[in-house]
């Protein structure tokens, strides 16, 4: 996949839909966060597992981005969003996030078995170094929620906060695919609206619980 196809939404944009609040010394926060903090997050990225990609985002793809994947049919962006989902998973000692995925999947063209060769695969390249990553406790660290019509991605995404509570540990929302889901409605104001209620609270939940 092209690095040119991948479209990072950056922490400045929401801006443009939130309301700003008045600056005042009651909402100022100076000590907000220490260098370490800082430090620990610049080092928090997921590897796609492509060179090209990963030099393109400095790294891999940094914790609190909105990362949107465009392209036509059949060019990798469900297989990049699945690679994904295993790569957040790699281990600490080997300079991973040592995290688990949720998939929330509008399209119903979920295939485990598809998943499970791309875990094996990747189990085999951390074989040596870290042995106990395993393929099938990679596939039990992934969450799946099934969402074929829009108003059940907008319940699910409105009741992540109260999942992430109960599984700190996920760094990793996948959709596949808001596109898919959105070209139901015919009606374009409407389908901008919930575009924008679904990139709002998608940055709230980046916000809170520092993920991707």
């Amino acid at each position: 996949m092209n690095h040119r196809f991948v479209r990072v939404w950056e922490p400045s944009q929401p801006e443009a839909i939130e309301r700003r609040p008045s600056v005042s010394h009651e909402n100022f926060r100076i000590f907000d966060k220490s260098c370490w903090d800082i430090s620990q997050s610049a080092s928090n990225k997921i590897l796609t597992g492509k060179k090209a990609l990963d030099t393109h985002f400095g790294g891999g793809i940094s914790l609190g981005h909105l990362v949107e994947l465009i392209g036509n049919s059949g060019t990798g962006k469900t297989q990049m969003c699945l690679q994904l989902c295993l790569n957040v998973q790699i281990p600490k000692a080997a300079g991973g996030l040592e995290g688990s995925a949720l998939f929330i999947d509008t399209r119903q063209d979920f295939h485990p078995d598809r998943l499970m060769g791309l875990a094996l695969k990747l189990e085999r390249q951390y074989a040596h170094r870290v042995p106990e990553f395993k393929a099938h406790k990679m596939l039990q660290k992934i969450h799946y929620v099934r969402c074929p019509k829009l108003d059940q991605l907008m319940a699910t995404v409105l009741s992540c906060h109260r999942h992430l509570v109960d599984h700190p540990d996920i760094k990793l929302i996948v959709i596949d695919s808001l596109a898919f889901t959105l070209r139901m409605l015919e009606d374009g104001a409407h389908r901008y609206e919930m575009l924008l209620e679904l990139h709002e609270s998608m940055r709230r939940l980046q916000r809170q619980h520092e993920l991707t």
